[in-house]
């Protein structure tokens, strides 16, 4: 009877633990973008930033993730509903050319409101055509040389 209850009790704490673990590590799950949630971004303007640690480099292009806060100048739906999006950029900084890759939309309390992964592949010539693409362009060929 004495090992039955020392395993119960074992078997109690570890689904416990568990249990808590759990919760604890739900509360901070933001579909994929835990990373960028807390990384190390750097302030381009007022209410845009990249994040350094996303920036990955390929053979005639490079990508990095934007975090871009509400405002009057970066709001992307006319009812302003979210309170920062994130968006994967990807530049060609020869052609020169900027695709849109991955656009994430949150609200004041960190909830997701989109998750858009750009299937159709559509890109421009040059940095047009994107809100505040010019910035996102200019950042990420910064890092390209």
């Amino acid at each position: 009877m004495k090992k039955f209850v020392i395993i119960f009790v074992f078997i109690s704490f570890i689904m416990l633990s568990l249990f808590l673990g759990f919760l604890f590590k739900k509360s901070n799950i933001t579909n994929g973008t835990d990373n960028l949630m807390s990384g190390n971004w750097e302030k381009l303007t007022d209410n845009i930033y990249i994040e350094k640690d996303s920036i990955k480099k390929y053979k005639y292009t490079i990508s990095g993730w934007f975090k871009m806060y509400s405002s009057e100048d970066t709001a992307l739906y006319y009812d302003n509903t979210e309170y920062y999006s994130l968006i994967q950029y990807e530049a060609d900084c020869v052609s020169p050319a900027l695709c849109l890759l991955h656009i994430k939309e949150f609200d004041k309390n960190d909830i997701l409101l989109l998750d858009e992964p750009n299937e159709h592949n559509v890109c421009y010539n040059g940095p047009g055509g994107w809100i505040h693409g010019e910035v996102a362009y200019k950042a990420l060929c910064k890092f390209w040389k």
